[in-house]
């Protein structure tokens, strides 16, 4: 098989020669005459994954004759579709990849092209991209580029039993393809596969020697001992990848995330650091790419497991500023403030996290309620409340565990001020959802009648039927 695969690469590298040799020095009127051969050359690129050359060829031999001089050629049509697609110019690219459909519906390359334009223009479209695929697989059962676009695609619905077959198909149908092996030993590791993951790394460690495999190789290994908390062994193959080539950015932050592992924080801090300098001198990629939210995010936990809070929330808000739904980032910080008593901080963040994410810290919030609500002004909680029931949060799981503490606190023999402030800021919170049904807030509020009247606090500011009838 492999054998044959590299006959194969020569004889299309041979033909490659050959067919440009053909159109060397050729002018415009003798360029018409040789369409043919033009399109074979396109297949010929396409075949040879010869991407960066792509741009190349059309301004050489389509550009000069013009595009309209190739409407009735799929080939030629689908890849100035093709180019524009590499070109990010997605609206363009459709155009073109749809008159090549025209012209032949079975080009299993141009309509391949078009599914990953559907889902590059509406991302949400996962179900309509597989459709197409399949379509493209009852056309052409060996075309491993989808077999490898729909494993991803099955992967991103967590259908994860058909993105394994489809990986896996993929590299029967192209075992030369470095990229088809690191995909799939990453979606083994989503999996905490990590032995099989292993496995497949040394299988291929001898067949890929280009120094960009074999530092993306040491990368692998490192994700796999990192998974299984061998630190020193990890580190290792950090190191490794770096001395590879130490302007790549992921050795670094790799190479920090091991020193937190190791217990070596101040050290883990300046190998992150260094990580996301690299980083941000890499203009290549676009702005998504150079997003180091991350990495400020491993720097803050370095600076908590220091005990140095403040440059601990410096890095977490740095995160956020990187990405503004990044969760995690918010969760940390509203752990800080109350670390450091500061509970209107502590709101605000949350209200930011609100707008901002889709919201995954309800369990801390209802922790804070608990723990924390009687120590905040009720007028900060009113704002606080209205805030929450504009942007239509449901929080059954808040109200839940406010329910379940309520219980817990009928229990005691004394309540002290605070446990009465507790009840009557839970009781607020109960009428104040927009989810609750009155029937059950009358159940909860008769159960608690003879704490509510106790509490002088809630006398003076409510009257508890006034609030129902609002």
């Amino acid at each position: 098989m492999l054998k044959n695969d590299e006959i194969e690469n020569r004889k299309l590298q041979q033909e490659k020669q050959i067919l440009e040799n053909q159109l060397k020095e050729a002018k415009i009127d003798q360029l018409k005459e040789k369409v043919g051969v033009i399109e074979r050359l396109s297949q010929v690129y396409y075949e040879l994954d010869l991407k960066s050359e792509y741009k190349d060829f059309l301004e050489k031999y389509v550009t000069p004759l013009g595009n309209d001089c190739f409407n009735n050629s799929s080939e030629i049509m689908f890849f100035i579709g093709l180019g524009l697609f590499q070109e990010f110019k997605f609206k363009e690219s459709e155009l073109y990849i749809k008159r090549s459909l025209e012209v032949n519906p079975l080009n299993y390359k141009a309509l391949n092209t078009l599914a990953c334009i559907i889902v590059e223009l509406n991302p949400q479209q996962k179900h309509q991209y597989i459709e197409i695929l399949k379509q493209v697989l009852k056309i052409k059962e060996d075309y491993y580029r989808a077999h490898f676009n729909i494993a991803t695609a099955y992967e991103d619905i967590k259908d994860f039993q058909n993105a394994e077959y489809h990986y896996k198909r993929s590299i029967e149908l192209n075992p030369e393809l470095f990229k088809l092996y690191y995909t799939y030993i990453y979606f083994l590791l989503s999996f905490n596969k990590v032995n099989e993951a292993l496995k497949i790394i040394t299988q291929i460690e001898a067949k890929f020697t280009q120094d960009q495999q074999v530092y993306d190789i040491y990368q692998l290994y490192f994700q796999c001992y990192f998974e299984l908390n061998q630190f020193e062994i990890s580190y290792k193959y950090a190191l490794m990848s770096i001395k590879i080539d130490s302007e790549q950015f992921s050795g670094h932050v790799n190479s920090g995330n091991a020193l937190f592992g190791l217990g070596q924080f101040e050290k883990a801090i300046q190998s992150i650091k260094t990580g996301i300098e690299k980083k941000l001198k890499d203009t290549s990629k676009g702005k998504d790419f150079i997003r180091c939210n991350i990495e400020y995010y491993n720097i803050g936990l370095c600076y908590l497991q220091l005990n140095q809070l403040d440059n601990a929330l410096q890095s977490f808000e740095k995160s956020i500023v990187e990405d503004k739904s990044y969760n995690s980032s918010y969760k940390q910080i509203m752990k800080i403030y109350l670390q450091k008593q500061n509970y209107t901080g502590f709101l605000d963040v949350f209200e930011q996290s609100i707008l901002n994410t889709q919201n995954k810290n309800r369990s801390l919030i209802a922790s804070f309620v608990l723990d924390h609500g009687f120590q905040i002004p009720v007028q900060r909680i009113e704002s606080f409340m209205q805030k929450m029931i504009l942007n239509g949060l449901n929080n059954n799981i808040i109200i839940n565990s406010i329910y379940y503490q309520m219980k817990d606190e009928t229990t005691k023999v004394d309540y002290s001020l605070t446990s009465k402030r507790q009840i009557y800021y839970s009781i607020y919170k109960l009428l104040s959802e927009k989810y609750l049904r009155i029937s059950q807030t009358l159940q909860i509020l008769t159960s608690y009648e003879k704490i509510i009247k106790n509490s002088l606090q809630f006398q003076q500011k409510y009257s508890i039927w006034d609030l129902l009838i609002d």
